[in-house]
């Protein structure tokens, strides 16, 4: 009974501890005027989660039942605990975690990644169920990870070594997808990747068999939105319907007419797809289109020559010189470009297009001022130029003029408030200025813009590794590994965080991965051989330098690691070998001959050892350690007199060393008795 009152205490004092309020709705509007279902299983939750405080674990369990059957995801949660660790119904555990993880609750998510990762172990299914299986854990484990649930951070490496690299990428999208499926405007993650010609994200969202023709609230679908070749192409092939009217009674090819840049380009793209295309064309249009399609497929060469035949047949088409000069610049044409670009303005001032592009070339040659000049002759032709507000916000940050970058970024979002690209500019040029707030708070929304955008989930890793929030770091630069696992920049700093978290195997593989992509950079060799000095695997930091040395035989720094090595194994030849090279290359360095001298000492070379601990010395006068041990070469020679003269010289620079004042006490005492 009075478990009971303590009970129904607890259930109170939760009531109470909410504003008058809030407490009137609860329990007023609750118990007097009839609850809604809303309430209703608000109500039940908070019942069932103070009789499970205060003891009365029975009388939970049904309130939960009743919460959750109304839609209470926390409810849920615990009815898939009860149906699991207390019943051993693992179907409806999993049933009940489902309907949790779908409403966004993160250890419920966490929970079916722990099921679905333990059946994907089942040596009895064949290996494509398996790997199924596998995808769904990861799909709930990213799901968890956004959620920034704790359990789920630290399974990251471990799924790792269950889950394919692919698999995992695709899951991690899938998740994201998932919990954003349309806007404010009814579009589609598929219309925003279109919108923005992410291209990537685009092939990936076709290749899992997303809707081609949905359609937003205007009744657009993609093929209304498509501003390149390259996306219109990806579209129709996957089925696009060209004569899917939106609500306004247009077709894609009458709304690309009057919509985009370049879109007249789509349009007739999208004619020639309808009428057919030509092999060898022998009309100016013909050849500029089939010169787009080899352009958006990256065969630059072979799309120049069309644009050329292009240009033979009508020289005053802007369209095929502007064409032309884009090619140049992937083929790194620039000044090319630059002229073709030049020309196209000459014959029309107001030709935006062609300003843009020439911004692109010279921002391609470092010559970022021009670069800024021409895309503010962009905007100002055209105030709702987004693009070129990007670009210009982009361009600025290399200048450094980091307040015009942020005004512009802040005008492209004023246009477009949910623009990635401005979002994400505007993130990485405050994090430039060391405005880490409001840097996180503008990436943290270009990666709902963009789900696949590795780049704001990379800078959002450094901005938590700089402000050591550690954990936080290693969550963001692992979700950019796995959302492109060519991002080669992001393994270093998993490597540094790792290590720092006190992982050292792990980035270990981190280290191993940056160096394929920059096998030639000598800090990550560095840092590979300092955790393997951590782990004591002596023979791997050996083999580490020796590939630096490879590498850098010019740095004196990297023998003498080596030799310390060479030293702990007792193998004294090479230690003296590498010691004499670091000496060679760097004679300035004192604690080079200090460790020389103590491999002479060790090989009974007196004469020598006292030569170099006396060059230390010379470099380094407040050296107590080497004075130190040139007197213990003294000893040896039975030169008392030296040795009690360095020993005390020792002992005046370190005069609370114990070891100094017996040695000396020895050598007093030694040489008495040799009087």
């Amino acid at each position: 009974m009075k478990i009971m009152y303590l009970s129904l205490f607890f259930i109170l004092n939760c009531l109470l501890s909410y504003s008058q309020d809030s407490r009137y709705t609860v329990m007023g509007e609750a118990l007097e005027t009839g609850l809604i279902r809303e309430q209703e299983a608000e109500y039940n939750y908070l019942m069932a989660k103070g009789f499970l405080s205060g003891y009365v674990k029975e009388a939970a369990e049904p309130l939960f039942a009743v919460a959750a059957n109304i839609g209470h995801p926390i409810a849920q949660y615990y009815m898939g605990y009860y149906s699991d660790k207390k019943y051993g119904d693992e179907k409806s555990a999993e049933e009940w975690y489902l309907k949790s993880a779908i409403q966004g609750y993160a250890p419920a998510q966490f929970s079916l990644y722990v099921i679905n990762l333990f059946k994907g172990t089942d040596q009895n299914m064949l290996y494509y169920e398996q790997e199924k299986i596998r995808e769904k854990a990861v799909f709930w484990l990213m799901s968890a990870l956004f959620n920034k649930d704790t359990q789920a951070i630290q399974q990251i490496d471990f799924m790792k070594h269950f889950v394919d690299e692919d698999v995992r990428r695709k899951a991690t999208i899938d998740a994201f997808i998932f919990f954003r499926q349309q806007d404010d405007k009814g579009n589609s993650v598929l219309h925003r990747a279109v919108y923005f010609d992410n291209i990537d994200l685009v092939t990936y969202l076709l290749e899992e068999n997303f809707n081609v023709d949905y359609c937003n609230k205007e009744g657009n679908t993609s093929l209304h939105l498509a501003k390149s070749v390259t996306v219109a192409e990806l579209l129709l092939k996957n089925g696009g319907n060209l004569y899917a009217k939106n609500k306004y009674d247009e077709t894609p090819i009458e709304w690309a007419k009057m919509k985009y840049i370049g879109s007249d380009t789509v349009a007739n793209y999208y004619s020639y797809w309808i009428n057919g295309f030509s092999s060898d064309p022998v009309d100016v249009e013909g050849n500029i289109i089939s010169g787009i399609i080899y352009f958006n497929r990256k065969q630059y060469s072979k799309a120049l020559p069309y644009f050329n035949k292009a240009l033979t047949l009508d020289p005053s088409s802007g369209k095929a010189l502007f064409y032309r000069g884009k090619t140049k610049n992937e083929l790194s044409k620039y000044p090319e470009a630059i002229d073709d670009f030049t020309k196209i303005i000459r014959d029309n001032s107001s030709n935006t297009e062609a300003y843009y592009e020439r911004a692109e070339s010279w921002f391609n040659q470092s010559k970022y001022l021009k670069a800024i000049e021409d895309y503010n002759r962009v905007i100002l032709l055209d105030s709702l130029a987004v693009k070129a507000y990007c670009k210009k916000g982009n361009t600025a940050v290399y200048t450094e003029q980091y307040d015009e970058s942020v005004s512009a970024f802040s005008h492209a979002l004023q246009i477009d408030k949910n623009n990635y690209e401005a979002l994400l500019g505007t993130g990485v040029t405050y994090a430039w200025m060391g405005k880490d707030s409001a840097a996180l708070a503008a990436l943290e929304k270009a990666v709902i813009e963009n789900p696949v955008c590795a780049q704001a989930y990379y800078n959002m890793g450094i901005i938590h590794s700089r402000n050591e929030n550690i954990e936080e770091a290693e969550l963001n630069l692992s979700i950019t590994s796995i959302i492109d696992p060519s991002y080669n920049n992001v393994y270093k700093q998993l490597g540094i965080i790792r290590a720092d978290l006190n992982k050292p195997k792990e980035a270990l593989a981190d280290y191993a991965k940056a160096i394929y992509y920059k096998p030639n950079d000598p800090e990550l060799y560095e840092e590979r051989a300092a955790l393997f000095s951590k782990l004591n695997e002596t023979d791997s930091v050996i083999r580490v330098y020796s590939k630096l040395i490879e590498l850098k035989p010019e740095v004196a720094k990297y023998y003498n690691k080596r030799a310390n090595k060479y030293w702990s194994k007792k193998d004294y030849s090479k230690s003296l070998a590498d010691y004499s090279a670091s000496i060679r290359l760097d004679p300035d360095i004192s604690i080079y001959y200090y460790n020389r001298g103590g491999v002479y000492q060790k090989l009974m070379k007196t004469d020598l050892a006292i030569d170099d601990y006396t060059m230390a010395i010379k470099l380094d006068p407040e050296d107590h350690y080497a004075y130190y041990e040139r007197s213990v070469s003294y000893e040896i020679k039975e030169n008392y007199t030296k040795a009690i003269a360095d020993i005390r010289k020792a002992l005046e620079m370190d005069p609370e060393n114990t070891k100094y004042s017996k040695f000396l006490n020895m050598l007093e005492d030694t040489q008495k008795e040799n009087e």
